[in-house]
């Protein structure tokens, strides 16, 4: 069984985190800033454009984590935790390679 490291899924599961949470940011700003200077009548939709903002980029991420391609043949990979190295892996199941994720399972 062949393992390496994944080349591209710390980076971009990093940027996804952080842009999603920035946007929810964003959302909560401009809902305390309605309260302050607009009507009432835009509390209710910004809260929900917000918390439909902070479902989405959840799911996102977790679409993200669970279906990751096999960087060497493109195929289905199974995401689990390795508890020897504290992190996640990624185990393609055509061609058995174990990819290294690079993000930990929070036992740090």
């Amino acid at each position: 069984m062949d393992e390496r490291e994944h080349p591209t899924f710390e980076r971009t599961f990093t940027r996804t985190f952080f842009a999603s949470w920035l946007l929810c940011a964003a959302g909560a700003a401009g809902c305390i800033s309605s309260t302050r200077y607009a009507s009432w009548d835009m509390v209710f939709p910004l809260s929900a454009a917000l918390l439909l903002l902070g479902f989405g980029g959840f799911a996102r991420l977790l679409y993200r984590f669970r279906h990751v391609r096999c960087v060497a043949c493109g195929g289905k990979t199974a995401t689990r935790k390795d508890l020897q190295r504290e992190t996640w892996t990624a185990t393609c199941k055509d061609c058995g390679v174990v990819w290294d994720l690079k993000v930990g399972t929070g036992s740090d």
